[in-house]
């Protein structure tokens, strides 16, 4: 029967007599490009879950839309950038009607929190707040989050709101451990389809 098989060609060391014993063939592995693609899977599974939420910088999240797990805490870090006229000690709310997501409670921008910045254009001030795990996810499904900044050190009142998706599994996630399997893996698969072994493809009879 025929079969696509790969192999690679590894010279072998010439006797003390001089004679060669000429290219030997050692088949790599013909499952390699079925490999590559569940490892791709499998890592595209353990990126879907975060466990940040921001609005630093206009982000909500890291890498395109935010997804959470359900009951997993989130860390949750709030900012006021931009403040021309001093530093910004004015309240952040945050604010849902949704009954299965858990918010903190206002808070009161301080001194401590600011921080200066001069640029080109001027000194400006920001105001950073860590609010540790502080916002849960009860439920699974698109969840929206209110938030608002009252008016302070010259810069106006501002609102916007966190648009995430929260997903039920925490299984679906892989450990530490499963994640050092798959970047063995993966190694195996990029030494494989290297040009470190003079490898070619190629069909032969097995009989």
């Amino acid at each position: 029967m025929n079969a696509s098989v790969c192999e690679a060609r590894v010279p072998t060391m010439r006797s003390r007599a001089g004679r060669s014993h000429g290219m030997r063939f050692t088949r790599l592995p013909s499952c390699l490009p079925a490999s590559f693609l569940v490892l791709m899977c499998c890592f595209a599974q353990a990126a879907i879950a975060q466990g940040l939420l921001y609005n630093c910088g206009g982000g909500a999240g890291v890498g395109g839309p935010p997804t959470y797990l359900t009951g997993e805490p989130v860390y949750l870090i709030m900012c006021r950038s931009g403040v021309p006229d001093g530093p910004y000690l004015g309240t952040v709310s945050l604010t849902t009607s949704d009954p299965t997501i858990v918010v903190p409670a206002p808070y009161t921008f301080t001194l401590a929190d600011n921080r200066q910045f001069t640029t080109s254009f001027g000194t400006y001030w920001s105001a950073y707040h860590d609010f540790g795990f502080a916002v849960v996810f009860k439920a699974p499904g698109r969840r929206i989050i209110d938030y608002s900044f009252t008016t302070g050190g010259g810069a106006p009142g501002y609102s916007s709101a966190f648009d995430v998706t929260v997903v039920g599994s925490v299984t679906a996630i892989p450990t530490l451990a499963d994640m050092s399997l798959l970047l063995t893996a993966m190694l195996v698969v990029l030494v494989g389809w290297s040009g470190l072994v003079s490898g070619r493809c190629r069909t032969r009879t097995l009989r």
